[in-house]
């Protein structure tokens, strides 16, 4: 039975069974839509195995540039991790009208905060990416019971990400995201509260480098300068000298700061640009456990 108001849910495919409603049940795998300034917009949302209609966090995790929900939910490890830990997941997709699909607002103009240079059409169209995530959250919480919200995104949905935290960073709990840095632009942003963040890079990123780059015109900051801001953003006093370690393997390994008001981590890994790609590691356990104490 659909929890929440039936009104608000657009309805869609339930994944094996075209055109029939969602019943947002166990195990269900369903495709939604909705309106999001006068546009139709999409997300993909698994139910975890174990749900019986007690409280369960959502997980938002957000594809890359030239990417998609489903390619996401294949390689990033949520949807899996999600029927273990039992955990919901949606995956927004980036809009249809771009070429290719895309996040919005911040990722081209000279007039967006963060601006890799890369997609230019969805931001001209406005789009408005902000607007979808906070839907999609408060869409998913009218078909399951949700108790936390939390974002994850890879490289362009890394940049979502980092706006979503500028604009409407209460919106979630926590924030999680690898591959794509602050830009120079950070100086536009002006948060209305902070919220723990981590972030992941791979030392063999070349799309961007670990020391910083620029992208389409666009320089973008090198980790560290990225850590120090959200370091000073959350008043970590302890930032960059001590820490805990809360994950190590080989050369790849995190920190989470001491004396943050919101937490602040950092990981490092043995990884190319998409980290998920690291054999040795999983990803997404380590976003979890992060997750999971916020």
């Amino acid at each position: 039975m659909v929890k929440g108001n039936p009104l608000l849910l657009v309805l869609v495919t339930l994944s094996g069974c075209a055109d029939a409603p969602c019943a947002a049940e166990a195990g269900d795998d369903c495709k939604l839509s909705l309106s999001v300034d006068g546009r139709n917009r999409e997300y993909l949302l698994h139910v975890p195995d174990g749900y019986d209609g007690s409280p369960v966090p959502l997980v938002v995790d957000v594809h890359g540039y030239l990417s998609s929900p489903e390619s996401q939910r294949d390689s990033s490890g949520m949807y899996e991790l999600s029927d273990r830990e039992t955990f919901a997941v949606a995956y927004p997709r980036g809009g249809k009208g771009s070429n290719p699909p895309l996040w919005e607002r911040g990722f081209n103009g000279s007039d967006d905060w963060v601006d890799p240079g890369c997609c230019a059409t969805a931001s001209k169209e406005n789009w408005d990416d902000v607007a979808l995530m906070i839907a999609v959250k408060n869409d998913a919480a009218t078909l399951i019971n949700v108790d936390k919200f939390y974002f994850t995104g890879l490289s362009n949905g890394s940049y979502m990400g980092h706006r979503l935290l500028c604009e409407a960073g209460d919106e979630f709990d926590a924030y999680a995201t690898t591959s794509a840095a602050l830009s120079d632009s950070w100086d536009d942003c002006d948060p209305r509260s902070p919220r723990p963040v981590l972030y992941m890079h791979g030392r063999n990123d070349t799309v961007q480098a670990i020391d910083g780059s620029v992208v389409a015109g666009e320089r973008m900051l090198s980790t560290t300068d990225t850590m120090a801001i959200y370091a000073s953003r959350n008043g970590c006093s302890g930032f960059p000298d001590s820490y805990d370690e809360t994950f190590s393997s080989g050369t790849s390994w995190c920190h989470e700061y001491d004396g943050c008001d919101e937490s602040v981590a950092y990981c490092e890994l043995e990884a190319p640009h998409v980290t998920y790609d690291a054999s040795t590691l999983n990803v997404a356990e380590i976003f979890w456990n992060f997750f999971s104490r916020h």
